[in-house]
């Protein structure tokens, strides 16, 4: 980050959150690396996607132990460092023994139930329903929070609400689906909350 009296602040990640390079800088510094792991495993065991910094597969158990082997070994060499604790493996409950086999001596999660992938929910039926549920929680105390300043200040609760607050749940509805009827609760918030508060002549 470059200062304005010409000092800087050098990043330990490459870029800065937010800036503008991040995307296309990642995807030129890590596609070699890319390649170097697509070369690892066969394409029909193991298919792998990057979004910038984060790196996921897809495949099968031990397949999927070559290709995160050979991340940890060739990764540091083009700054990217795995970090196996922070790491979910996702797995079909007849595969969990297996998972623990070939996983067993590293430090990565293991699930049958489901984790947050880029944000939305990766798993089980039960897992997304309970994923999304909770975030409508948060949702629906965000709208009751943002009714508060309706009354005084209409127009900045309405940017807040278009700009800024509706596309909070926007991604997760795009990306994860047959969850139309959890947000039940955020569209009643909406209508018997916030609106009657913003416009309580309609």
């Amino acid at each position: 980050m470059f200062l304005v009296d010409g000092n800087y602040i050098m990043s330990m990640e490459g870029t800065t959150q937010g800036c503008n390079a991040a995307m296309p800088m990642y995807c030129i510094c890590l596609r070699p690396m890319i390649d170097r792991l697509a070369e690892t495993v066969n394409p029909a065991e193991c298919q792998q996607i990057f979004y910038a910094d984060d790196g996921s597969a897809v495949g099968k158990i031990r397949a999927l132990r070559l290709w995160m082997d050979a991340l940890i070994s060739c990764g540091p060499g083009f700054g990217y460092f795995p970090e196996p604790a922070k790491s979910w493996l996702i797995v079909k409950e007849e595969h969990l023994d297996e998972a623990k086999e070939v996983f067993g001596d590293t430090a990565i999660n293991i699930t049958t139930e489901g984790h947050r992938y880029l944000g939305a929910p990766l798993g089980t039926d039960k897992f997304r329903d309970k994923f999304v549920s909770d975030a409508v929680k948060g949702r629906v105390s965000d709208i009751i929070a943002l009714s508060e300043i309706a009354g005084a200040e209409p127009h900045a609760c309405y940017s807040a609400y278009c700009v800024g607050l509706s596309k909070r749940w926007l991604f997760l509805m795009r990306t994860t689906n047959n969850i139309a009827h959890l947000f039940q609760p955020l569209e009643t918030a909406i209508r018997t909350v916030l609106l009657p508060r913003h416009a309580p002549h309609i």
